[in-house]
């Protein structure tokens, strides 16, 4: 459609990938059950507010960013060769730490969007260690826990929420070796502080 538009410089794939969470769009609209985004839900049936997160090279194929960019890339440049492939990164393009495509460089731009809370990266099934951040085991909502977290400086890693970030907790630091335990997908959030890594 715009592959010979000269005003069109590129072509955006797919505007700020995130996770993705059962339960009610936006706490009241239609219900969302994220068995339709991955059938290798753990918990059988899966729970109503399970999580599915796409990664970037990493975990089912369906849910791999890369492969689906390379494959769209590949897909308009054999129809707009001139033009530029526009490729964002995880959790609403704030995140690029992992991209890399198999695409000609001079073909391809990554893109990066910046927001007043793109200090944290929301994960689903990465884990924190259970010791709480400062020995504070309070239960409060997203708002007061991150800004509390920030409080804490390195002390705190992040927080761990429900699915509809109400109840959260803040959490010393990221566990070593905790392999087998991103079973607990679809029972929280981490809200993981990208400098405390």
């Amino acid at each position: 459609r715009y592959a010979e538009v000269p005003s069109v410089v590129g072509m955006g794939l797919k505007n700020e990938l995130r996770p993705v969470c059962g339960g009610l769009s936006w706490g009241k609209g239609a219900f969302c059950n994220v068995t339709f985004y991955d059938f290798n839900l753990t918990d059988s049936p899966p729970k109503d507010d399970a999580c599915v997160a796409p990664a970037w090279s990493s975990g089912p194929e369906e849910l791999q960013v890369k492969l689906a960019a390379e494959a769209a890339g590949r897909a308009i440049l054999a129809v707009a060769p001139h033009k530029l492939v526009s490729i964002g990164g995880l959790e609403y393009s704030t995140d690029l730490r992992t991209v890399g495509v198999d695409l000609p460089s001079q073909s391809f731009v990554y893109e990066a969007h910046e927001y007043s809370w793109s200090w944290w990266t929301v994960v689903v099934g990465d884990l924190l260690e259970d010791e709480y951040a400062d020995g504070d085991a309070t239960v409060m909502a997203e708002g007061p826990a991150r800004s509390r977290c920030f409080e804490l400086g390195e002390k705190c890693a992040g927080i761990v929420c429900s699915t509809d970030n109400t109840r959260c907790t803040m959490r010393a630091r990221r566990r070593e070796g905790a392999e087998g335990e991103g079973k607990q997908i679809g029972s929280a959030l981490t809200h993981r502080k990208r400098h405390a890594e």
